[in-house]
């Protein structure tokens, strides 16, 4: 029995004590002014929490007036291809080849003719359009088998 700051007696509770967290755990202590203390000498720090990796086309097709799919048997094959065409149309490709997915740029006045030309390599599909198609035209292909 234990009394009381009122003064009187009472039980003490039959619950059993709190268990202390075993020493792998790190528990950081949080100053008055927010930061965090330090963790406590032999303990290992905690992981950083894990972010879901963006897809590499995300950023890409953002800025792309164009997206479109192609579907290729040999993607080496139909790169080469593809740059083979943007040279004779005056594009270029813009970046690095990201996997099967490459951005490009074409000039407005060559976009149809780079369109037709694709059935040469393989079968395309639209996937977005601006309605307005601005000089020179960014186009993200995205090449699948």
């Amino acid at each position: 029995m234990a009394r009381s700051a009122n003064g009187r007696t009472e039980k003490a509770a039959s619950a059993p004590a709190p268990k202390s967290p075993p020493k792998s755990d790190v528990t950081a202590a949080v100053k008055p002014n927010g930061r965090e203390a330090a963790p406590s000498q032999g303990a290992a720090p905690a992981p950083a929490p894990e972010r879901a990796p963006e897809p590499a086309s995300a950023a890409s097709d953002s800025a792309a007036d164009v997206v479109m799919q192609l579907a290729v048997r040999d993607r080496s094959t139909a790169m080469r291809d593809l740059r083979s065409l943007l040279t004779r149309l005056g594009g270029t490709a813009h970046g690095r080849d990201q996997g099967a997915t490459i951005v490009v740029v074409v000039p407005q006045s060559q976009y149809a003719e780079f369109t037709r030309s694709l059935t040469k390599i393989g079968t395309w599909q639209l996937e977005a359009e601006r309605s307005s198609l601005p000089d020179p035209v960014h186009v993200t292909v995205r090449m699948v088998r």
